[in-house]
């Protein structure tokens, strides 16, 4: 998550630096080069949006689909800004009608890298307001003296994402104001961070089947988790951790709300240090810069100590076929040891006293006068040699 952060961090930076260096800040045209030449050389899988103070909106994201989207005042027209003008050529009457009625004129086109400014714009008949949306709001608040990057609360997504434009998207956005010489308000810069992008991103730590994580902001709201389940109400509101309908997230969620009620600051502390509740062990750990996010990961505690068991249950198997293994070769050295044992005797003991038994009884047999006999033919001293 801190990764994801970091590069909206590095993203922004370079915008900026593009933005105020090289394009007309009141101007959506050169600001959507910027953008087509961020996307093409990074890759960037981020939307990118930039108002002006004229409210003149335009939107781009690597995506497939309704990936571009161009937003202006009803009395717009400024022949300077071509991808405007483009956005608007194919309206019909009935069309225009409709944006002198609501004041707003709302485009969308399919775009990609080789596509370049070659766009077929479609009508888009809703309205938008980009000046009255969250992420403007919190850029404008700020003067030159204070411009900085910052990020939104949670919010719902008024265009969508992913090149869809009415999808039901919730996420927060990086934000940047962009001043004149004369300190006047000239655009505010965006950077989508969409709830199912950070989805994509936590799938990806799962250690387990059962593991889960998921991201809240410090007010509890979920901001992204590994399930597949709604982060918004039934009336399109975002829901807090607590109030999920994911069990793992909803007993984590009710236990980190009340003791963070309870203990303001308490989620600070934690530093991974392992919980447990309503049989979840988990870990808790809070982003120490903005948007300071609370992480929780973890899993039932049955696949902890079910790993346990079955590790012990190997050990058990183990020892007991290491205890026949044992056995087995100490036997086998007990009757070697004995065996052998016994051939030693035989030869150098039994056998070497067999002989002289059979010389002593020839002895006793043949009369004393063969001990006089002292020549090397002796019974005697050949039994002798032998022995």
């Amino acid at each position: 998550m801190e990764s994801i952060i970091s590069s909206i961090n590095a993203t922004t930076s370079d915008m900026r630096k593009t933005i105020s260096a090289y394009s007309n800040q009141s101007n959506i045209d050169t600001i959507f080069n910027a953008f087509a030449n961020e996307i093409q050389y990074t890759g960037l899988p981020f939307a990118l949006l930039y108002t002006t103070r004229k409210d003149e909106f335009v939107f781009l994201q690597n995506s497939n689909g309704n990936n571009m989207f161009v937003a202006l005042p009803g009395d717009f027209n400024d022949p300077a800004c071509s991808i405007c003008t483009q956005s608007q050529a194919r309206f019909s009457n009935e069309e225009w009608e409709w944006v002198r009625k609501r004041n707003n004129s709302i485009s969308f086109a399919q775009w990609n890298i080789k596509s370049g400014r070659n766009l077929n714009f479609t009508f888009g008949n809703f309205s938008y307001h980009a000046m009255d949306r969250p992420w403007y709001k919190l850029a404008a608040s700020l003067d030159a003296s204070s411009a900085k990057l910052q990020f939104t609360e949670p919010y719902v997504y008024a265009v969508g994402s992913r090149g869809n434009i009415s999808n039901v998207v919730t996420g927060i956005t990086a934000t940047y104001p962009f001043f004149d010489h004369r300190n006047t308000l000239e655009g505010v810069f965006g950077l989508d961070l969409s709830f199912a992008d950070i989805h994509d991103t936590l799938q990806n730590y799962l250690q387990t089947p059962n593991a889960f994580i998921y991201v809240t902001s410090t007010e509890g709201i979920l901001v992204g988790t590994s399930s597949s389940d709604t982060m918004v109400d039934g009336e399109g509101n975002l829901i807090l951790a607590k109030d999920s309908k994911t069990r793992s997230t909803q007993i984590t969620g009710q236990y980190l709300w009340h003791v963070n009620r309870t203990a303001p600051g308490y989620l600070q502390s934690l530093h991974g240090q392992m919980l447990e509740s309503g049989g979840f062990s988990f870990q808790v750990r809070t982003m120490d810069s903005a948007p300071y996010f609370v992480i929780v990961n973890g899993a039932p505690k049955s696949d902890y100590t079910g790993d346990i068991d079955l590790v012990l249950s190997d050990l058990e198997s183990a020892l007991a076929t290491n205890m026949k293994v044992v056995v087995g070769i100490s036997m086998a050295v007990f009757v070697v040891a004995v065996a052998t044992s016994c051939a030693l005797t035989y030869y150098s003991i039994t056998v070497p006293l067999s002989k002289i038994t059979s010389v002593l009884r020839d002895v006793s047999c043949r009369g004393m006068h063969l001990f006089c006999d002292c020549g090397n033919n002796s019974p005697l001293i050949s039994a002798g040699n032998e022995f």
